[in-house]
């Protein structure tokens, strides 16, 4: 990612990247900045691919409810051996009642993850290609005059702030985009809120 770069008086850019590494650009700043944002859409697609392609959360949580639906079923058995009247239904019927709900809820919750994640990484992936479309286009002008002449010269130029902004933006911007889609999968429209 570009954090910095510096415009020298013969028209020459030094772009600094993260590591620390320090090469040679012709790119604008707003070419550089489309740049992160590429990059920032790259991580975050990564991370909902491996998400969804981590299958180790589902196994344990799969063999902890095998565990705890055993040692409930061998409770079960021995209290039933031991009938000693309403404490032992008491304690069945809790047990129960509570551990399949328990269980439910599990698989509701990772389905719906998993669903949200499949609709975060639809959106990434499609505002990560109007973002390369854009990059494209800015790199074919090379440089914008306009914008260049706006740079001191020889002073370092931070693109830091300008880099979170863009990464709470995009943030911001899937998470509306995931509730809007679960408002209308469940057919709720926004002008049908409910005034108060």
């Amino acid at each position: 990612m570009n954090i910095e770069f510096v415009k020298s008086s013969d028209g020459k850019k030094y772009v600094k990247n993260e590591d620390g590494k320090i090469f040679e650009s012709i790119n604008s700043k707003r070419t550089l900045l489309l740049e992160n944002k590429v990059e920032l859409l790259n991580d975050t697609i990564n991370k909902l691919q491996y998400r969804m392609s981590d299958k180790s959360i589902y196994m344990i949580l799969s063999i902890l409810i095998a565990f705890f639906t055993i040692i409930i079923f061998l409770g079960n058995i021995d209290f039933i051996m031991n009938f000693e009247g309403l404490p032992t239904i008491l304690l069945l019927g809790s047990l129960d009642v509570i551990w399949p709900s328990f269980c439910l809820y599990i698989a509701f919750s990772t389905k719906k993850i998993t669903q949200e994640d499949k609709i975060l990484l639809e959106k990434a992936i499609t505002l990560k290609e109007e973002a390369e479309k854009e990059l494209a286009l800015a790199k074919e002008k090379q440089i914008d005059l306009s914008e260049e002449r706006d740079i001191p010269v020889n002073e370092s130029v931070s693109l830091i702030k300008e880099n979170e902004r863009e990464a709470v933006s995009l943030k911001n911007e899937l998470e509306e985009y995931l509730v809007n889609t679960l408002q209308s999968q469940r057919g709720l429209t926004l002008s049908r809120k409910r005034k108060n």
